[in-house]
């Protein structure tokens, strides 16, 4: 381990201590930034698109940001979104935004205008960061004077990737009208200091990761600095120590707590470079991205594992001598032939876990000796997580290779839902987080996630409430009531299919109707087959039952 790793981290791996044995060392991401960056500030702390960022650099890019958005008035406890791809700036701006006190939220910036309209209005933002691509979805918004800065991603790209984008884009820039309240990201990149804000490290959101709620509203994860702290401390714990610096890349998107602690707080807490690449979304992509970094830990999720099987074994990349090389999925189920063909193929060794927003993302984790995997299991609890399994009805703990219901306590857990009191008490009881997950565990403590409680949909990386779809479905006119389920695939994925019924006297038009679908939410949650049905099955008290959808779909399949 090198020295500036001893000194943030303490990292050796203690995951079998249970969460009362380890010390929470009560420290925020901007201090301990700042103090990795006093030891390593010329070496690269981001890869962007063949340019490198160094410690010093990213820091001081912060800290002028941090300045000037004091300067627009915002001050602890605002609500920053955030609508970016995974970039350099997107990094600043999270870390710009905690040093000041104020509450990052980021999201996919692939929402449709109406849905970052709703997400904004929710948190009460009073600050938004979003590409000059983006900016027509949020331009009357803007007149309304909230303050919006906006980001050009080539500013930060090498002069050989940023020519394309710079021309590609010249267009939509030309059109933004800038003003006291619109500038951009790039302006506000000048010598500026501020002091780091007081946070109260247990009480204090930090954070506010968005998530679907059954009802299909989008929801707030508030996460404290103690919540990040903890799972970024846990995942320290479980990793190895290695005397090289490792370089660690992203292939999920920056706006979910787990891609936020392994993609970007644990690397720059060990001093190594953070990889970013954006769109990762096809086999080609995703092959070209690892020649050309050559990353010894890579954060993905099922879908990733699903691109990366298709890989060709004729390829360079399980001839490069790379090592370590893993990839960690925590999302999303791997059938054991995928996993094991993948790993053959590429040569990297893949390490299952769950991830839950409500935890701060990683809770679970295989072990890291692949001789002790557990085929078709998320591994055992980090160290500062305990979880258990209970009866659904009767709350009382299950017995091992019992199915029951999985509940999680310790530091990860949330302070709760943004503005949605009745429903935090519903999701924690008594420290106690209960999930809408099935599980059984075996003597090992090895976990087995067999099912769900709702009909979330967990499609191309991200969990999906089927009625944020069935919403925009029913407001199209010919559309009498609509139902949307999850079909399993062979990656472990679910492909969306919506089942419509007709409004009296209409005739559905699918064309019209995925057109419409499209124009109105973001492009991973739009269904891949759509079925006209006459009536869809109901309860006695008229409820659509999406369970038997999907029970005689995949009957048909078998």
């Amino acid at each position: 381990m090198t020295e500036s790793e001893s000194a943030i981290t303490g990292s050796t791996n203690t995951s079998s201590e249970s969460p009362h044995q380890q010390e929470l060392e009560e420290i925020t991401q901007y201090s301990i930034l700042k103090k990795m960056t006093g030891v390593l500030e010329s070496y690269p702390a981001i890869i962007y698109k063949s340019r490198y960022i160094s410690f010093y650099n990213l820091l001081t890019s912060i800290d002028s940001l941090a300045a000037y958005m004091s300067g627009m008035e915002v001050v602890k406890g605002d609500r920053v979104a955030i609508f970016l791809e995974n970039s350099p700036q997107f990094v600043i701006s999270l870390y710009a935004s905690m040093k000041i006190g104020a509450v990052p939220a980021p999201m996919d910036p692939g929402l449709s205008t109406m849905e970052i309209r709703n997400s904004i209005n929710t948190i009460g933002a009073k600050c938004i960061l979003i590409s000059d691509t983006g900016f027509t979805k949020i331009s009357e918004l803007a007149k309304s004077g909230i303050n919006v800065i906006v980001v050009r991603y080539q500013d930060l790209m090498s002069f050989e990737n940023s020519v394309g984008r710079t021309f590609e884009n010249l267009g939509v820039i030309r059109h933004i009208n800038w003003s006291r309240n619109i500038i951009k990201f790039s302006d506000t990149m000048f010598e500026g200091s501020k002091e780091e804000a007081s946070m109260d490290f247990s009480r204090d959101t930090a954070l506010l990761i968005q998530t679907p709620s059954v009802s299909g509203e989008q929801r707030f994860v508030k996460i404290t600095p103690m919540n990040l702290q903890a799972a970024l401390q846990s995942f320290n714990n479980w990793f190895p120590s290695f005397e090289k610096r490792l370089k660690v890349a992203s292939a999920v998107p920056f706006f979910s707590a787990y891609s936020i602690v392994l993609s970007i707080l644990f690397p720059f807490s060990r001093g190594w470079p953070a990889i970013i690449g954006d769109k990762l979304n096809i086999t080609k992509e995703l092959s070209d991205f690892i020649l050309r970094n050559d990353p010894n830990l890579i954060i993905g999720n099922s879908y990733v594992v699903k691109i990366a099987s298709g890989i060709e074994k004729k390829t360079r990349i399980k001839r490069k001598k790379i090592s370590p090389r893993i990839i960690i999925s925590a999302l999303g189920s791997i059938p054991d032939e995928l996993l094991r063909k993948t790993e053959e193929d590429l040569g990297f060794h893949i390490i299952e876990g769950y991830s839950i927003p409500e935890a701060t993302g990683l809770t679970h984790l295989n072990d890291y000796d692949r001789n002790n995997r557990r085929p078709g299991s998320v591994g055992k609890p980090l160290s500062m997580v305990q979880s258990d399994i209970i009866d659904q009805v009767t709350g009382l703990p299950r017995q091992f290779s019992e199915e029951g219901q999985l509940v999680i306590s310790g530091p990860h857990v949330m302070t709760g839902y943004w503005g949605l009191d009745q429903e935090t008490k519903e999701r924690i009881k008594d420290g106690h987080l209960i999930t809408m997950d099935l599980a059984h565990k075996d003597r090992d403590s090895y976990y087995y996630v067999t099912g769900k409680l709702n009909d979330q949909i967990y499609s191309g990386g991200i969990m999906i409430s089927p009625r944020e779809i069935e919403e925009v479905l029913t407001r199209i006119d010919s559309v009498g009531e609509a139902a949307v389920i999850g079909l399993p695939d062979k990656s472990g994925n679910e492909i969306i299919k919506a089942f419509l019924s007709p409004a009296e006297g209409k005739n559905i038009s699918l064309e019209k109707v995925s057109r419409i679908v499209a124009a109105n939410i973001s492009p991973i949650k739009v269904p891949a087959e759509y079925a006209v049905r006459e009536e869809l099955p109901k309860t006695l008290n008229g409820d659509i039952i999406r369970r038997i959808l999907r029970e005689e779909e995949l009957a048909k399949r078998k």
